[in-house]
């Protein structure tokens, strides 16, 4: 039963630290250690000896993802009090300078095989689309005042684009795929001027910065009028 849940789709844990207040007054849900192995982007964590465990909530696998994680995972975050948490796939990444400087947060305290986590209570977007959680079969869960973000397969697959496996011998293996630079809108330097989209997908942001909130995304082909540009942006 354990492996056809990972088929159908596995929850990663993006680690966000929120104000403790908002974690202890949701409702709570019982979760355990995982019994087996969980790798990410090549790299192995002791679930047992870790400030941020990986954690398995009905059957499904949470990867505690803090900042390190989500940078080992080519994820990127923002959170923010007004708009909530964001998660995206970054444009650029290179997954073995992630494994290079990933230091994760081991810890000399032994975990309890039980724990208790909390259900998110704030807005949620991945790849631009609104999520809630209240009608989640796998919700955001907060364990150690941290985020703990489920990722089934629409997530995982088509959002992510990830490669995973699940086995009795090497568990759960996660990998991510390298993305390279490519250009997604071209000018001519005479604004405003009406472009055409050539990436895949877009996301189009709030601000000139990959931390700020995603608006709404376009696909290739689409034509959009630039009226300003701030360096790249």
């Amino acid at each position: 039963k354990h492996m056809k849940k990972f088929w159908t789709g596995w929850l990663v844990l993006l680690a966000l630290l929120i104000a403790p207040g908002t974690a202890q007054a949701a409702e709570t849900v019982n979760v355990t250690l995982p019994t087996f192995t969980v790798t990410l982007n090549g790299v192995q964590v002791d679930s047992s000896k870790s400030q941020y465990p990986f954690l398995v909530y009905k059957e499904i696998t949470y990867v505690p993802m803090t900042y390190d994680d989500a940078q080992l995972l080519g994820l990127s975050t923002y959170w923010s009090a007004e708009q909530g948490l964001s998660v995206n796939k970054k444009s650029v990444f290179d997954p073995e300078k992630a494994r290079s400087i990933y230091a994760g947060y081991p810890s000399e305290q032994v975990n309890s095989p039980s724990q208790q986590a909390a259900l998110a209570q704030f807005a949620i977007q991945v790849s631009g689309e609104a999520i809630d959680n209240t009608q989640e079969q796998y919700p955001l869960l907060i364990f150690r005042d941290v985020t703990y973000f489920p990722l089934t397969w629409r997530f995982a697959h088509d959002s992510f684009g990830w490669d995973y496996t699940f086995d009795q011998t090497n568990g759960l293996v996660t990998t991510p795929k390298a993305t390279a630079p490519q250009p997604v809108i071209s000018t001519s330097g005479k604004l405003p001027e009406e472009v055409r989209v050539t990436g895949n997908v877009v996301n189009i942001r709030s601000q000139a910065t990959t931390e700020s909130s995603v608006v709404v995304q376009v696909q290739s082909g689409d034509v959009l009028t630039v009226l300003s540009a701030d360096g790249d942006w």
